[in-house]
């Protein structure tokens, strides 16, 4: 009998979900593919249909909760009358929500990816991908937009976007503040700058400094305190002159 899409979907689910559970309680390496099976519900050899090994999985991971978080956000009421910044902020958010309840292991999943960039990385994330085409289009919908001037690159911010929320979640895992409130701060400083530098029109200066910022702070994940925060508040009042 041939399977739907949306059962082999639902499938990836149980699957991916029974790994985080199983992976938080064993640690990665005393996890089996056969544990992950049995947990999931499905065969020895099934699960070997939708992800080749361990490491597959925790990319799986990432594109099961991202295509979800895609999707909460396109059916979302009256999304077409949000402005730029509150679509960039919905799909940070729609991204967090969907990590939520699997903080633990999206912690211990980018520790094992640190590990292993080169075996885990190599190939580019379909949720990555997914992402930046959501961008580009969100991008290209500015030609229409008197507010914004002709935005030049397009293809190349998307890429940097899709970083910025990667690194927002590696601030967000840094981050013990009370109910996340220093990641809701820098989210909401950092969406702002990056609406004023597409009005400004100084897109190629911008994109070198965003560059910097998220490359050598945010995606490092080397603090949650408040220097970043003061970095990104400094930043928007410098544009907020221009």
């Amino acid at each position: 009998m041939k399977i739907s899409k949306e059962q082999k979907l639902e499938t990836q689910r149980k699957i991916v979900s029974a790994a985080a559970d199983l992976f938080v309680l064993n640690g990665f390496d005393n996890t089996t593919m056969k544990q992950i099976a049995r947990e999931a519900g499905v065969g020895d050899a099934t699960i070997y249909k939708y992800f080749a090994n361990k490491d597959k999985l925790i990319l799986g991971f990432y594109d099961t909760r991202g295509a979800d978080a895609l999707a909460e956000y396109r059916n979302t009421d009256d999304l077409e009358s949000f402005t730029f910044a509150e679509k960039l902020q919905l799909l940070v958010d729609t991204f967090l929500e969907q990590l939520m309840a699997d903080r633990e292991f999206v912690e211990l999943s980018l520790k094992q990816i640190i590990k292993s960039p080169i075996t885990l990385l190599k190939d580019e994330l379909e949720v990555a991908k997914s992402y930046k085409q959501e961008l580009t289009t969100l991008l290209s919908n500015l030609d229409h937009d008197e507010a914004y001037p002709d935005i030049p690159m397009q293809g190349m911010l998307a890429t940097l976007l899709t970083d910025y929320i990667l690194g927002i979640t590696f601030y967000w895992m840094k981050d013990d503040s009370k109910e996340f409130s220093n990641t809701t701060q820098l989210t909401d400083l950092s969406i702002g700058i990056i609406d004023s530098v597409l009005k400004s029109g100084f897109i190629n200066k911008a994109i070198d400094m965003a560059g910097f910022i998220i490359k050598t702070h945010l995606l490092r994940g080397l603090s949650s305190g408040g220097g970043l925060l003061n970095m990104m508040q400094e930043f928007k009042d410098t544009l907020a002159k221009q």
